[in-house]
């Protein structure tokens, strides 16, 4: 059933009424729509478009005005309404699959759509439309949170690609084993004003030139408690990038054990200090990151008594005591106490 809800809004100080419809859709298609594309058609601005836990396989072909010239691509859904797609039961039991063949969510003009409480799996880039596996964003403010973006493909921007937009906020994310076929494997930034990337946690991305964990591209954003972690590039970068026009602001990121062969030592290709503002190299002491446990230790610098002023790094809280520690190389060292 379709179910109607009020919400208090507060704007700019003033008090007042906003409602949008509820949309409950289950995998099976026995929900208020049979797919998410078609919960998307229905749609008015505002509305909650709420995915029962399981995995969403569809696949859906249109033409889009995305990035650059107008473009025929496939993916699980589209979407040009300010809509909020959300979980009931979060990004564990919760699943966008591209198979490998297709994109995961399209966002074109979509204003402050939002995403959250969802795992994008297995998606890749479609027919023309080449930048971001997982989610392609263009010309729209989203906020995607507490997701996680595992094992995607995109020309650039594996995880996730944000373009021609401002406001993007990106929080509590994960992204895991992405990869950019140019660049960017976890997430790009491009021709975006005023993003905010934090409490995230890249790792195990890779991109084929630049920007393995993270691209910030002819943009301006904020970092804040984000971890990189073993994420790689072909040329620089392989954590952190920034190219082009770019203005970042950072504090309290971690780093640990990035590579490129340009900038071997943290792998960080933007003009930051380490050791100020409360950016470390470090290892964050996953629990058990070979079976994709990414909690932190209890004796993590990550962790919220280990942190200072900056609280928790990273999207996964403390889930384990003590664990073993990886070993620096001698040139990260060098570097860190120079």
């Amino acid at each position: 059933m379709r179910t109607q809800f009020i919400v208090l809004s507060f704007v700019l100080g003033a008090c007042g009424n906003a409602s949008g419809a509820v949309w409950n859709i289950s995998p099976d298609g026995t929900g208020d729509a049979p797919t998410i594309q078609a919960a998307v058609d229905l749609a008015s601005p505002g509305d909650e478009i709420r995915l029962a836990p399981g995995t969403y396989y569809d696949a859906v072909t249109r033409t889009i005005q995305g990035h650059s010239a107008p473009r025929t691509t496939t993916a699980v859904a589209f979407t040009s309404v300010q809509v909020h797609l959300t979980s009931v039961g979060g990004a564990d039991v919760t699943f966008i699959d591209g198979e490998n063949s297709h994109h995961g969510l399209m966002i074109v003009d979509g204003g402050d759509a939002t995403v959250s409480g969802i795992t994008f799996r297995n998606c890749a880039r479609s027919g023309g439309e080449i930048w971001g596996g997982g989610i392609m964003v263009h010309r729209s403010s989203p906020t995607i949170e507490d997701c996680a973006f595992v094992d995607c493909e995109g020309w650039a921007g594996g995880g996730v690609f944000i373009s021609q937009g401002s406001g993007a906020v990106i929080r509590r994310n994960k992204f895991v084993n992405n990869h950019g076929g140019d660049l960017a494997g976890g997430l790009e930034l491009f021709q975006t004003s005023g993003a905010i990337v934090e409490h995230n946690t890249f790792v195990g991305n890779t991109a084929t030139r630049f920007g393995g964990g993270l691209l910030v591209n002819d943009s301006s954003a904020s970092l804040s408690a984000n971890i990189f972690a073993n994420n790689t590039a072909g040329e620089w970068g392989g954590g952190l990038a920034c190219w082009a026009n770019t203005t970042l602001a950072a504090d309290c990121d971690l780093y640990w054990n990035n590579s490129a062969p340009e900038d071997p030592d943290f792998s960080v290709a933007c003009a930051l200090e380490f050791g100020i503002d409360g950016l470390v190299y470090a290892d964050p002491l996953f629990c058990d990151p070979s079976n994709g446990n990414y909690l932190i230790s209890s004796q993590s610098p990550a962790a919220p008594e280990h942190s200072g002023i900056c609280g928790l790094r990273g999207a996964c809280p403390v889930g384990c005591g003590p664990v073993s520690v990886e070993a620096s190389s001698w040139g990260q060292v060098k570097v860190w106490y120079r």
